[in-house]
Formats: structure tokens, C-alpha cells, sequence
């Protein structure tokens, strides 16, 4: 979980496409220095979706989810963080509201659409691992994600699974590593110093189930990738400037 604020890119990677972005719900969360965990229940939408409170749901999603560091501490300058989160429910849609939307890159161009007449028709499973890791001013991510859902197609009802994935890398040349948290200033600019920088590169991908190729149109695409560049100056805490 982070806040649009940290982000290191100027967009979320490709395994957003496969999770709600925004949710209406009921959430309980529980935090130490060293484990958090949060399960709630949510109004329930599709991959990529955000729930406006109008979206037709007609059923509720339970979501839980567990992060924690069992290697190593924010002290010692080498930590492993270790994350787990699972999202399931049922889902009924109909022609005029099939309770899906279209898959879409981060920056919202369309990769796969359905087909009309294709809508959901039971049960939909999300699993998300992640885990980080972080030595001196290096940061690595790994995320992988699955969606697994029930449809219902002119040809038949079928079970569908796609996979998205993300690896990114992160060093700070200039001010203090903060881990998953943007680094801030040793000296700012105010007191004479150079802020903060932190270089960034990722890598990211989509794969749609090999089924769900009939159910698009041929404009459609089954897969894709991307790679991003970012360098980020902080010239004091409070303010953060992006390429």
C-alpha cells in the first residue's frame, strides 16, 4: 500500500490493471515496527475499477492482507520485507452491466477488451505477493499478481486467470534512505546542501489467460510490457520534483 505521494514512477505499474484501485468499504488494521496487517470488506469492483458508490455491485468482496520485515531491521541498513495480500468474492453481471471493465496500462490506453455478450458469472480470487528489499541506499521491489474469474461467454461459462508483474530498483545518491519512503534531505537547499536524489528504474508486465482471446475482438492484445526511468530531487523535505 502507498501513498500517490511516494510513488517513485509517474504511474502505477502494470499489476494495478488487476486489482481494485479504489474501494468503498470496512477495514481493520494492526501495526508494528515489524509486521502490519489490515482485513476489511468491500463494496466489491472489477480489475483496474474504482467503486463511486453507483457501479451496480451486487455482492461484497472480503479482502486480507499481511506485510512484515522477518529479516533484518531499518537500523542495520539491510531489511527483507515479505507481503501477502488475497481478495475474494462473486461477481453476477449482466449484458447491459457486465461487471467488468476494460484492461488498461497505467497511463489508461486500452490493452483487452471483451467482446459484447462476455459478463462475470461467479466467483473472483485475487493473490498479490510482494517483497522488498533494502541494502545501504538500494531498494528493490517485486510484486506478482493473479486474477482469477469466472465468466459467462456466448460459447459457455469459462474460468479465466491472468498474471501481471513488477521488479523495480531504486538508489539514492544524495540524502537519506528511507526504505519504502522517499528519502529526504541529509542538507537542504535552505541550509546550504543539495536536497535529496533517487534514481529509479522498472520493469513490468501483463499476461492475459490464452482463453480470453476469443472472447475480444481482434483489435485485442494478450500481453504487455513496459520499462521506466525516474529520477526524483527533494531540495527540501516538504517539496519532491520528478522526471
Amino acid at each position: 500500500l502507498r501513498s500517490s505521494s511516494d510513488l517513485r514512477f509517474a504511474e502505477r505499474a502494470l499489476p494495478t490493471a488487476l486489482s481494485p484501485r479504489r474501494d468503498l468499504g470496512a477495514m481493520l488494521a494492526w501495526e508494528t515496527p515489524r509486521v502490519e496487517v489490515q482485513v476489511g470488506v468491500f463494496n466489491g469492483v472489477a480489475d483496474g475499477g474504482s467503486a463511486d458508490g453507483g457501479d451496480g455491485s451486487t455482492t461484497l468482496d472480503g479482502a486480507a492482507r499481511v506485510f512484515g520485515y522477518p529479516v533484518g531491521s531499518g537500523a542495520s541498513g539491510a531489511r527483507l520485507g515479505l507481503g501477502l495480500a488475497v481478495v475474494a468474492g462473486t461477481e453476477r453481471g449482466a449484458d447491459e452491466a457486465p461487471a467488468f471493465d476494460d484492461y488498461e496500462t497505467p497511463g489508461e490506453r486500452a490493452v483487452f477488451t471483451y467482446a459484447p455478450g462476455v459478463r462475470a458469472d461467479g466467483a473472483r480470487l485475487r493473490v498479490l505477493p510482494q517483497a522488498t528489499l533494502d541494502v545501504g541506499r538500494l531498494h528493490v521491489l517485486g510484486e506478482w499478481a493473479l486474477a482469477r474469474h469466472r465468466l459467462d461467454a456466448p460459447g459457455g461459462p469459462t474460468v479465466l486467470a491472468h498474471r501481471a508483474w513488477q521488479a523495480s530498483a531504486s538508489v539514492v545518491l544524495l540524502g537519506v534512505p528511507r526504505g519504502d519512503d522517499r528519502p529526504i534531505p541529509r542538507r537542504s537547499v535552505t541550509e546550504g546542501g543539495a536536497g535529496a536524489v533517487e534514481v529509479s528504474a522498472r520493469v513490468h508486465g501483463l499476461t492475459l489467460d490464452r482463453d480470453a482471446g476469443p472472447l475480444a475482438p481482434t483489435a485485442s492484445a494478450r500481453q504487455a510490457t513496459a520499462v521506466g526511468v525516474a529520477v526524483h530531487w527533494s531540495p527540501v523535505a516538504q517539496a519532491r520534483l520528478g522526471l
